[in-house]
This record gives C-alpha cells, structure tokens and sequence, in this order.
C-alpha cells in the first residue's frame, strides 16, 4: 500500500478534498460549487476505505463545495460534513483548502471564513497567500484568531484540540525510521 510507503519515509500526506470534487461541474479557485444536485452517496465509499485505511501520518483536506444534503455550507466551513469525517473515527489531522479561493474568500471573507472553518473543525488553516500576496498575511490571520479566542467566538479548548492533534503528527514525523530501504 502505497500509504505504508510514505509512512516509512516519514512523510505526512493528505486525503483531498472531501466529501469529493467529482460531481464538480465548477471551480472552488473562481467561486462557490455547489453539488448538490449532481452528487451521489457512493462518491463516500472511496473516502470509507481511505480513512480505514488511515496512518498517523494522514491528514484530510476538507474541500470548499457545497452539498446541501450535508449542510448549506461549504464543506471547509460546515461541522456537519467535518463531523462526518470524525465519526469514521478518524482522529488525525483536517486541513482545509486554501482560504484564499474565491469559493471562500468572495463569499465569507477572511474573518468570517476563518471563524467557521476553526469552529467546524479544521486543525490547519490553509493560506496560499499567492492570489494577492501580503508578506503580513501570516501575522494577520494570527492576530485575527488570537483576537476571536480574547472575544470567545473560537472557544481555547478548540484551538487545545487542534495543537493536539498537530503535535501527535509532527512528533510521529520525528521518529526515525529504521528499516526504510535496507537502511539502518
């Protein structure tokens, strides 16, 4: 299994971009994609024996359509659909899509996105800060989550869970590995 692999080498990887980009007749990049009407329930067996199939090394990348049978929100930002991925008992690390797209960027703002994408679920927040780049934009949404956590809009206990989860993943990746390629 090609995860082993990676695994031995010490290399953390995604599952993306759930629930599915494949019912997608759009692009999150320009803006909102709705699948509601083209999705079908079996585009979630594949993502069943992925997360079965989970290392500690895997991480999931939360995608930005929208399938209002989930929730009427992108699935990045939606509890709903990240509590769907918890529920398989996946335990890893979530990862949203960048932020930045204009799937989230036009229609939530960057406040807004990143209060609902905390609160849904996502441990990393992604930031490709290339559409328009800001050499601040790593000091600006930290102060901004810093600020929701002092307001109580992202409960501590959330972000507590998140550091969890990520430490769990990096301190896995510092492990050597022994018996990768012959090579002690």
């Amino acid at each position: 299994m090609w995860s082993i692999g990676l695994s031995d080498a010490n290399v953390a990887y995604s599952f993306k971009h759930f629930p599915g980009h494949g019912s997608a007749g759009g692009d999150t990049h320009a803006g909102i994609t709705d699948i509601t009407n083209t999705y079908q329930n079996y585009e979630l067996t594949p993502w069943k024996t992925l997360l079965a199939q989970s290392t500690p090394y895997t991480m999931v990348m939360v995608a930005h359509v929208i399938n209002n049978n989930f929730d009427t929100l992108p699935a990045s930002l939606s509890h709903k659909t990240i509590k769907m991925i918890r529920d398989t008992g996946f335990n890893g690390v979530i990862v949203s899509d960048d932020m930045d797209m204009g799937a989230i960027a036009n229609e939530y703002g960057t406040e807004k996105a990143i209060e609902l994408a905390i609160n849904a679920g996502n441990d990393i927040l992604v930031f490709g800060n290339n559409l328009t780049f800001d050499k601040n934009r790593g000091k600006t949404v930290n102060e901004i989550i810093v600020k929701m956590v002092k307001d109580g809009k992202i409960k501590k206990s959330t972000i507590r869970k998140s550091y969890k989860r990520i430490m769990k993943l990096k301190k896995q990746l510092s492990r050597p590995k022994s018996n990768f390629c012959g090579q002690k």
